[in-house]
């Protein structure tokens, strides 16, 4: 009988383990970031002269929630904050900055929507998500012309390189559907279905993703789709004006990355170029 009862236990500490761990809008990395650095360089058309900048985020924790990160331009000037409030479940319920908030809704363990405030109060927009076996398989997003309030609310739930090629194609005037198709425990395609359409396809390695879970608008997590459990090694991104790919090489300690280094190649209407990018994470 008593080893019955500890079997039991034993599940039930198992299946309280997994649950959490499955539970959207819990980010509970095994590996904490106190640190991003990030430098991005090109090289000007005209003079050929390489131009070279650096900004930093500060991560600060409580116990094991991320309580707030700190925003420095290459001036080291701090220039924003991201504030963080969760539930007693753990999960992100608002996210406060300069330009406005965001307050997450669920039902049960699954995001349900977010919406979108500005710094006034006023309502922004919404996210809706769409569940299928247990992930999410469809985000629509209520499109209250955020490119004329200089917003971005894809930055929430995708890598800015995807967010802003996104909203530079989305119509002023109408809804935009996002359809995400999984390969394993990773998103492989994000289409895009609105007044006009656009596709972005990933390829991963077998690493863990430290951004897994973490809804956030301004924490550079360039190439992460916090959906993902692994790194993208490349994104092949299309729409009716423009081809960008982006190719990505990791160092590592163990199995989560310390550094990234990545070239974004663009053709189309946006012009040509060639962008490189290296960012280090501190633990």
């Amino acid at each position: 009988m008593k080893r019955t009862f500890q079997f039991l236990m034993a599940v039930c500490a198992f299946v309280v383990a997994f649950s959490s761990c499955t539970k959207e809008g819990q980010y509970l990395p095994k590996e904490k970031i106190s640190q991003i650095v990030y430098t991005k360089s090109y090289t000007e058309a005209i003079t050929g002269i390489t131009v070279s900048s650096t900004e930093k985020e500060e991560w600060n924790w409580g116990s094991d929630l991320l309580n707030f990160i700190d925003y420095y331009n290459s001036t080291g000037t701090r220039y924003n904050t991201t504030l963080f409030r969760y539930d007693d479940q753990k999960r992100i319920v608002e996210i406060q900055d300069g330009d406005g908030s965001a307050k997450f809704d669920y039902d049960d363990n699954q995001i349900d929507e977010i919406e979108l405030y500005d710094q006034f109060g006023h309502e922004t927009g919404k996210i809706e998500f769409e569940h299928k076996g247990g992930k999410v398989v469809a985000i629509n997003v209520k499109n209250y012309d955020f490119a004329q309030k200089g917003f971005n609310p894809l930055r929430f739930i995708f890598p800015e390189s995807l967010a802003e090629m996104m909203m530079k194609n989305a119509s002023k005037s109408s809804d935009t559907r996002y359809t995400l198709t999984w390969k394993g425990n990773n998103v492989k395609t994000v289409e895009a279905i609105g007044s006009t359409r656009s596709s972005a396809n990933y390829t991963y390695d077998n690493k863990t993703n430290p951004f897994l879970g973490l809804y956030n608008v301004l924490v550079s997590q360039r190439g992460s789709l916090m959906f993902s459990t692994n790194n993208v090694v490349q994104m092949v991104y299309k729409d009716d004006n423009t081809n960008l790919t982006e190719d990505y090489s990791y160092s590592y300690d163990g199995n989560y990355p310390t550094r990234v280094s990545w070239v974004s190649t663009a053709s189309g209407l946006i012009g040509n170029y060639k962008e490189n990018h290296v960012k280090e994470y501190r633990y």
